[in-house]
């Protein structure tokens, strides 16, 4: 069987802006590749993270006609029931032939009601589909426009990763060396990947991280541990280690960011990712952009907990839901529509702006399943309190006209 490990988007390394690119602390990335091995990210420290097993070799069979990935939004679990909980969002284009071209970020900016670019991604390819280049632009506020920063480039021995460059733009079109990374497999798993960063003084590169990866016995990634290079010791030190735990189906549902504390010699829990799939339709039905999980069913949604020494519990802060084409509405793009529900997510009570005024409201589960009926009226709160959590329909209809949108339903 081949093992089917992402190629990392390292281009997003250094910056904590593109941890909103791709790698929000609650986000998980892979670059999908045809019949080639893929190099998966961590969640936070865009650590490449290959998940092991793939369950599809085949980058283009069997999908669902015009089924994408068209964005994922970030919302803020913290915030009262009531508000308009944005944090980032991210969404995807994809070219003719099914290749993922064009990412752009936006964070949300409440106090103007809007969402405002932050960055865009351009993927090139080459004859095979492979990852040839990736252009960074970042936005600039005062003069309104994109600007070109950073190119990642992907090198290759025969189909396998094997060296990444990033370089960041100087003078005029010149590109000045950023970052190098060399990736070292064994039996087609990578088991480390080094980091340098160059010195233009020495024209010479120097160690910077280093991502070490071990694997259980069905060949998931269990364990990958990160480490900086302490000149004044000459030797590694850890910094980061991600868990992995996998659900009966062979997808991470759990991942625990543990962080190292030399002081104490031990690794002690900060971060936890939870994620939930729907087992109703399959990963490899839909076209993804770069970085998406590899999983055998559809992600839907990925909460992001901190661990809090007080409790010693993990609290969620955030959580990002997924929109696919295939949705009935993505209620996170309909500012502009006629529609507008929140919070998306919801807790206790949904309200629901609406052009219908009055209607029959009913919620049906992901199987179809009618688990709620009642009177709508345009701007009364509905009551979820008894509702499970989990991803739902509403259908809301009158003899003129009828709504039809998703609703995440979170914990009370």
């Amino acid at each position: 069987m081949k093992y089917i490990i992402t190629c990392l988007l390292l281009f997003c390394i250094w910056s904590n802006d593109l941890f909103a690119q791709y790698i929000l602390p609650q986000q998980l990335e892979k670059i999908r590749m045809e019949d080639q091995l893929y190099w998966d990210q961590g969640p936070n420290n865009l650590s490449p993270t290959g998940f092991g097993k793939s369950f599809h070799t085949e980058w283009n069979a069997f999908r669902i006609e015009n089924a994408t990935l068209d964005s994922i939004v970030w919302f803020d679990s913290t915030k009262p029931d009531n508000s308009q909980n944005f944090v980032n969002k991210f969404s995807y284009n994809y070219d003719d032939e099914k290749n993922h071209v064009k990412t752009t970020s936006y964070i949300w900016r409440e106090n103007e009601n809007l969402w405002d670019p932050q960055n865009e991604y351009f993927y090139e390819y080459d004859a095979d589909k492979k990852i040839q280049t990736i252009l960074r632009k970042i936005w600039d506020a005062e003069l309104k426009v994109f600007e070109i920063k950073f190119k990642t480039e992907y090198f290759y021995k025969g189909d396998v990763l094997d060296r990444i460059k990033i370089f960041s733009k100087s003078f005029g079109d010149d590109w000045s060396k950023l970052f190098l990374f060399n990736i070292v497999y064994s039996d087609q798993l990578p088991v480390s990947q080094i980091q340098y960063v160059y010195d233009e003084k020495t024209d010479l590169w120097f160690g910077y991280r280093n991502w070490s990866y071990s694997y259980d016995s069905d060949m998931h990634l269990a364990f990958s541990v990160i480490q900086e290079f302490d000149y004044a010791l000459s030797d590694w030190i850890n910094v980061e280690e991600y868990q992995y735990e996998y659900d009966i189906n062979g997808d991470p549902y759990e991942i625990y960011l543990n962080r190292w504390y030399d002081n104490l010699r031990i690794w002690l829990e900060e971060i936890k990712y939870e994620l939930t799939f729907d087992e109703d339709h399959l990963q490899e039905d839909y076209l993804l952009p770069k970085g998406s999980i590899d999983s055998k069913y559809k992600l839907v949604q990925n909460d992001y907990l901190i661990f809090e020494l007080e409790t010693e519990t993990f609290v969620q802060k955030q959580n990002g839901i997924y929109y696919y084409s295939d949705d009935l509405t993505s209620i996170a793009e309909t500012n502009n529509t006629e529609i507008m529900a929140y919070p998306n997510p919801v807790g206790h009570f949904l309200t629901i702006d609406s052009n219908m005024e009055k209607g029959l409201l009913e919620i049906l589960d992901m199987s179809g399943c009618r688990i709620f009926t009642s009177e709508f009226e345009n701007g009364e709160p509905v009551n979820l309190e008894m509702i499970p959590p989990g991803m739902y329909v509403f259908l809301i209809k009158n003899k003129e006209q009828q709504v039809i949108f998703k609703i995440v339903k979170s914990q009370n």
